[in-house]
């Protein structure tokens, strides 16, 4: 009986079955549909985390560069002060060395008429001076050989731009 009822709602079971199958088909492509937008979002997602980080790169470039060009203008203005001291200091050393050298030209002049005290005074002088001048000398040349290691460690100091190794 069950069967002769199947063959006289024929039309009904085959309307249902596809009506089913409409509802399946319906939510696979309801979860397909889904599934595409949330791929799509974080496809979107992802290429503003890569955007972003680029930002935050060249950001943190710029940022590296203006540190170094703040630091190399400073380096130049103090250079530039320094140049301008030892230029003044230059200067005053190129006078006393012209009042001297008059000075010695016309010392044999005055050694001749001179009287032994005046002589003597003169040699002591001389002692004098030539032992500043030693003394001197000596701080020329540990201020130049402190010079040299500052430079050195500076030099070594120097952040570096590392170039990366090109792979073929």
């Amino acid at each position: 009986m069950n069967i002769a009822l199947a063959i006289k709602n024929w039309k009904f079971i085959v309307m249902a079955a596809l009506a089913i199958a409409l509802a399946f088909s319906v939510i696979i492509c309801a979860s397909k549909s889904h599934q595409i937008d949330l791929l799509e979002s974080q496809k979107t997602l992802a290429e503003t985390q890569r955007d972003l980080a680029r930002s935050e790169s060249a950001t943190a470039s710029l940022e590296t560069e203006k540190v170094w060009a703040h630091q190399l203008l400073e380096s130049e203005q103090n250079a530039n002060k320094n140049l301008q001291v030892a230029l003044a200091a230059a200067s005053d050393s190129a006078l006393a060395v012209d009042r001297l050298s008059k000075q010695i030209s016309n010392t044999d002049k005055r050694l001749s008429t001179g009287s032994n005290q005046a002589l003597i005074e003169y040699a002591k002088t001389c002692n004098s001076v030539l032992e500043t001048m030693a003394v001197r000398g000596g701080a020329i040349s540990k201020s130049a050989d402190e010079h040299a290691i500052d430079a050195e460690r500076l030099d070594q100091a120097w952040p570096q731009q590392v170039k990366p190794d090109k792979q073929s």
